[in-house]
């Protein structure tokens, strides 16, 4: 992939994030085999590490430019939190907004989550509104963060795990849906585990929809609360790995192609006076039989909708047939 430009021409970037993940004998060569694609890369290559003075890491280190990304300060974030009350019309009092960007310790989504949930339904914050906000301890990995909901004892320590996730809650939610079956073996619990992610979902979907984000609690207290409250049968059987959602690697996988996607449906969109979604849906397929079947008449259409050679090859899904088509376009 280092060697190669992508499959429509686009410019290419490669990433390794959470390089502090090299652990044990199953990535034992793992930091070689990354200097060795650094050497031959035709492209940028990125490396996110918490701790890039790791030991592990020196020999890498020569062949990096580090560039090190610090945590904002609290008057950065208090300014961030400023903004954010006028445009909601928020009359906040300065000591009770720096004393959120205090507990935030640099962390502005969690100042902005804190913000929202305290400034809920009001239009005047104080600082007694926000005096008892604790600090969150923000070293707890998603692994220990799954642990503590679903094999939590008590609906409070399964929806306390929220809080010191490094992940939003769709991405959590996608954490948990994944990791369900393994860990919820009793078909009652996974029943009752996969019920209230139903529910939970059912208000991220409400949440969405409305922009409504009050519903937020009800999709927290269902994936967390309502699936640690769904083991009642299931026998520990010694450690069971956690796995990274199989949907958002789908999803990343197909990003490009559904952008270009995307962007025919916009181009028939405009001709048709139709949605993006309904033209990818129920014109897209016609277009393919059309270009795959008929050079001449799909250079036209492709003249008229004002496609480029690379949304003409992604629908004949043919090289050959997109160079005989760009041809006639002249």
């Amino acid at each position: 992939a280092s060697q190669y430009s992508s499959l429509f021409g686009a410019r290419r970037i490669i990433l390794f994030d959470e390089l502090d993940g090299l652990t044990g004998t199953a990535d034992k060569g793992g930091v070689k085999a990354m200097i060795d694609v650094i050497k031959t890369a035709q492209c940028p290559i990125v490396l996110i590490a918490n701790n890039a003075f790791d030991p592990r890491f020196t020999a890498l280190r020569n062949h990096c430019l580090l560039i090190e990304f610090k945590r904002p300060s609290v008057t950065e974030v208090l300014k961030h939190l400023k903004a954010i009350c006028l445009k909601e019309g928020i009359d906040a009092e300065e000591n009770a907004l720096k004393f959120i960007a205090q507990r935030s310790e640099g962390d502005i989504r969690s100042a902005v989550t804190d913000l929202q949930a305290l400034a809920q339904g009001k239009k005047r914050l104080t600082y007694e509104d926000v005096s008892w906000l604790g600090f969150r301890d923000r070293q707890e990995t998603i692994f220990t963060v799954l642990r503590m909901i679903l094999y939590g004892k008590t609906c409070e320590g399964a929806k306390r795990a929220v809080n010191m996730a490094d992940v939003d809650v769709d991405m959590l939610f996608e954490w948990i849906y994944e990791n369900v079956p393994n860990h919820l073996t009793d078909p009652r619990d996974l029943a009752r585990a996969m019920d209230a992610l139903s529910m939970a979902d059912v208000y991220r979907g409400r949440l969405r929809r409305t922009q409504d984000w009050g519903f937020i609690r009800y999709v927290i207290d269902f994936m967390t609360a309502g699936v640690a409250m769904a083991r009642v049968n299931t026998k520990s059987s010694g450690w069971t790995p956690f796995h990274f959602p199989e949907r958002i690697q789908a999803l990343s996988k197909t990003k490009e192609e559904r952008s270009i996607q995307l962007e025919i449906g916009n181009k028939i969109k405009r001709k048709c006076h139709i949605s993006a979604t309904r033209a990818s849906k129920e014109i897209l397929p016609y277009l393919r039989i059309i270009f795959k079947n008929n050079v001449e008449m799909a250079a036209g259409i492709a003249k008229w909708l004002d496609l480029t050679p690379e949304m003409v090859e992604y629908i004949t899904e043919s090289k050959e047939k997109a160079e005989a088509i760009n041809k006639l376009l002249g």
